[in-house]
């Protein structure tokens, strides 16, 4: 069987108050987002991950999980949209 992940990391970061969403904020000199990802990649389970991003930020988030095989879907302008976006990717993916 194969498992594909979405992990969905469209969000501006509005409430977050700062420059950048807060997937990009750093804890221990890794952004939320590598933390996320990296769970995914470590647990070893997944064919494929999907990490559906922002727009504005999707060049930012490839540059930041760069070292990873990883597919990437524009998100849209809701949570919603976002959601069909990566799950439509995966329809494809799975395809193959």
């Amino acid at each position: 069987m194969k498992i594909i992940a979405l992990i969905v990391s469209g969000g501006e970061g509005k409430r977050f108050d700062k420059n950048l969403p807060k997937q990009f904020f750093r804890i221990n000199s890794k952004s939320i987002l590598e933390q996320c990802v990296k769970k995914f990649v470590d647990c070893s389970l997944f064919y494929k991950i999907v990490v559906v991003c922002n727009r504005e930020f999707i060049k930012e988030s490839k540059k930041t999980l760069q070292e990873y095989k990883l597919n990437f879907v524009k998100g849209g302008k809701s949570r919603q949209e976002s959601v069909y976006n990566g799950l439509k990717s995966i329809i494809k993916l799975m395809r193959y």
